[in-house]
């Protein structure tokens, strides 16, 4: 399960920060259709952010919600007061995990929808596309544009990929959170449970590094701006420096 948080958690960072990088990218690629552009992509990002917002939630609220149940486990008596607490964190955590759901038909037709039109607005007018092509040809001479039209299709295909990983990971750590939280419930299970301090001892521990492992992503709600928005064009993510650091976008061949 510990293996599922943080595939989780790497799923949501490299949602957020490849939907970073291909606004940037596009932004500074096509400047003189830059409008157009990035309309395009405005559904994605809209999509993306509700999408993020949930899964961040979730994963904020999941340490602590381990951590109930591990004490559940245990031999202490739990106040009230905390019982309370887990029990509000853990309906917000299916809450949230509902709203992911709702969200991923939006993000993943606007997944889909966005190469032909990116294509078309990076081609640009007539001619444009094989003068840069020609250009590159020269040993002193690069274009961030042509990089990005042959890196388009791989880039979204990433994207893709991120957002059905989070899905993936999403349905694991939501089943297991479910099933442990039904067999807290009952208390004659529980009760006939051997080995109990262990089994809490290791919940524990997992807990503790689930809440050690978030790094920042509860920034990420913030990272791509507010729906109805206009995009962000952020520095770090101008150079294609980004796609070396990133397990799938590395893959891809930049010059």
């Amino acid at each position: 399960m510990r293996e599922a948080i943080d595939d989780l958690r790497d799923m949501e960072a490299s949602l957020f920060h490849s939907v970073n990088f291909l606004i940037t990218q596009v932004a500074i690629c096509a400047p003189s259709r830059k409008e157009t552009s990035l309309a395009t992509l405005e559904p994605l990002r809209d999509a993306a952010v509700d999408l993020i917002r949930s899964v961040v939630a979730i994963l904020t609220n999941l340490p602590a919600v381990i951590d109930y149940f591990s004490c559940a486990l245990g031999s202490q008596p739990i106040p009230e007061s905390s019982s309370a607490y887990a029990a509000e964190l853990y309906r917000a955590m299916l809450s949230n995990a509902q709203l992911v759901r709702d969200a991923f038909p939006a993000l993943n037709a606007a997944i889909l929808s966005i190469e032909a039109p990116l294509i078309t607005e990076l081609r640009g007018s007539y001619g444009l596309e094989t003068f840069l092509r020609t250009l590159t040809w020269l040993p002193w001479s690069s274009s961030m544009r042509v990089d990005l039209l042959d890196n388009l299709p791989q880039l979204i295909s990433a994207i893709h990929s991120y957002c059905r990983g989070a899905m993936r990971y999403l349905d694991t750590v939501v089943e297991f959170t479910v099933r442990l939280g039904d067999f807290i419930s009952d208390e004659k299970r529980v009760g006939a449970l051997e080995g109990r301090e262990n089994i809490a001892k290791g919940l524990g521990d997992l807990g503790r590094s689930a809440l050690r492992n978030m790094g920042y992503i509860g920034i990420h709600p913030h990272g791509l701006g507010q729906k109805g928005q206009a995009l962000r064009v952020k520095t770090e993510y101008m150079g294609w420096d980004y796609l070396r650091r990133d397990p799938i976008l590395r893959l891809i061949p930049v010059l």
